[in-house]
């Protein structure tokens, strides 16, 4: 089945796109470019008000139609065709539970235009056209979604206005998520379990070999991405593949890879995966239980996750999430390390958990604060807890405010200030931010403040310019001032986004009002919060 769904899938592609053929006459103008399968046609966007043009080409295949629940291959040949990259391609199916936090966040990131399909797996580029002397260095943008959800090609990670402004190849693409993406069945093995982590080093696999045609230079990548995303970037920083195919990393709002039980362990996963066998009624175990979940129908699948609340997730204390991976970090000397030694850029939102925290939590602070660490925590710790954030401190409100300021720097900033204070520790160049702006829009609520997310619109530049709403000037200045923090790191990642190394935080959105644009900070209030959660990440996983 899988060789004809390939077949088909190539001969689409060859039929749609066959220079010269009828539905290409009016595109004969286009750039094209080769790349290892073949060439690529794609479209050119004039800047307004400027002399610049970017290229995009989209859609474009980098592994065959994975059969399901199995690891990707390389795209094969296309030449002499010429494939049609004028338009998104198919998007991985998606799981938005359904619960109040899920359906907001599916509220704040909608799914995109186009189709969703299991032959997902596709990358999107994004150059400014010009005839460069040296290549650019290229930014290769992971996702996040919790592993649930999310795609490249989301019109929010257009890359149009940052490669127009800083002179970047800027490049997207999709990786399988959800049960689709890390299935954590015992019947697949270990090394094979994280097929999402999979697509992703095949993808930069393919801008390693194909890059180049883009005018991009391979040997300048750099990795970035945002939450779960982030996590895919870190668990490349701390299982490389050989030859290290990036030399820098940004991480944003990264919480996935710092603590110990931060996935299902390869030991006890298979218990959300036996739940969705009963459900559509296989077999409870062994090959016949695999066979017949890939011989159902893909949106049965989706609509029985999803249904049934069930949030499949990466596993770790496997070869490609080193269950370890802190302690990697922190024995990791020049003459001798088990992960990449690159320079990191490393951060947070100022307001993580409020999207993550239901407005229907009613619970009291104390007994939030008690579940949230797995009820390690005392009525003595709560209190001495409590006391770091008091009602009336700017941005907490309310009891609920402060739940959802303690979900955020449990979960978020001090994962993310840990990473770089780690990875400074051993010699590796780190450089903390921090995202302070609340320009997002639609906001999350009245209120939400700078939410988990919220500095994707400004990064990406895809903010709304309409009557000069959402933050105006103020908006475009923070936007264009973390596009070139970003950019001057990818560019010189030695020699940084611009401020200072940790302990310093390059702050967007500075002031407590977060609408004084950009500025430093040692923040040392919010750094004093940190090291205690951090105390006490230890203590529990000691316990």
């Amino acid at each position: 089945m899988a060789s004809v769904l390939f077949s088909l899938a190539i001969g689409l592609h060859a039929t749609l796109a066959l220079a010269g053929s009828d539905a290409c006459l009016d595109l004969r103008n286009n750039p094209t470019v080769t790349i290892d399968s073949g060439p690529v046609m794609g479209t050119v966007t004039p800047i307004p008000n400027s002399d610049v043009k970017v290229e995009k080409y989209l859609g474009i295949p980098f592994a065959k139609p994975p059969p399901r629940f199995s690891p990707p291959e390389p795209i094969e040949a296309w030449a002499p065709a010429t494939l049609n990259a004028t338009e998104h391609g198919p998007y991985c199916y998606e799981n938005y539970l359904k619960d109040e936090t899920y359906q907001s966040v599916k509220y704040l990131f909608p799914r995109p235009p186009g189709v969703e399909d299991e032959d997902c797996l596709n990358i999107n580029v994004w150059t400014k056209t010009s005839k460069p002397e040296e290549l650019k260095p290229v930014m290769l943008w992971m996702f996040g979604g919790s592993f649930q959800y999310g795609t490249g090609s989301s019109p929010l990670y257009d890359g149009t206005n940052f490669a127009a402004n800083q002179d970047v190849v800027l490049v997207t693409y999709n990786y399988r998520t959800n049960v689709f993406g890390f299935p954590n069945a015992p019947e697949i093995p270990d090394d094979d379990v994280n097929l999402g982590f999979l697509d992703s080093r095949l993808a930069l696999d393919w801008v390693r070999r194909n890059i180049k045609s883009f005018g991009g230079d391979p040997e300048k990548v750099t990795i970035f991405g945002n939450s779960a995303g982030a996590g895919i970037v870190d668990s490349l920083i701390l299982a490389p593949p050989d030859p290290l195919p990036f030399r820098a990393a940004i991480l944003q709002s990264a919480t996935a890879t710092f603590t110990e039980n931060a996935g299902n362990s390869a030991k006890s996963r298979g218990a959300i995966w036996k739940l969705l066998l009963k459900a559509l009624r296989c077999p409870e175990a062994g090959a016949e239980a695999l066979e017949c979940i890939r011989k159902k129908p893909a949106s049965e699948i989706q609509e029985t996750v999803q249904n049934n609340k069930m949030p499949f997730t990466a596993v770790s204390g496997v070869k490609t999430w080193p269950a370890q991976g802190r302690q990697w970090r922190l024995n990791s000397t020049e003459a001798r390390s088990a992960i990449a030694r690159v320079p990191v850029l490393v951060g947070s939102t100022a307001d993580e958990g409020q999207t993550f925290l239901a407005r229907s939590n009613n619970a009291t602070a104390e007994d939030y604060l008690k579940g949230l660490a797995s009820n390690t925590i005392s009525d003595k710790i709560a209190g001495e807890i409590l006391a770091y954030y008091p009602i009336g401190y700017p941005g907490i409100r309310s009891e609920w405010d402060q739940k959802a300021r303690i979900s955020g720097e449990y979960w978020f900033n001090t994962p993310a200030w840990g990473l770089a204070n780690d990875s400074a520790s051993v010699g590796i160049p780190a450089w903390n931010y921090l995202y302070n702006a609340t320009y997002f829009e639609p906001a999350l609520y009245e209120g939400s403040g700078a939410f988990h997310a919220s500095e994707l619109q400004p990064l990406f530049g895809t903010y709304s310019r309409e009557n000069g709403t959402n933050g105006g000037k103020e908006h475009e200045a923070v936007s264009k001032a973390m596009q070139k923090a970003w950019a001057d790191f990818a560019k010189d990642p030695y020699r940084g986004p611009g401020w200072e190394q940790t302990p310093v935080y390059g702050v967007f959105g500075f002031g407590d009002d977060g609408k004084q644009g950009f500025g430093t900070s040692k923040l040392e209030g919010f750094v004093l919060r940190l090291k205690f959660w951090l105390s006490l990440f230890d203590l529990m996983s000691k316990s």
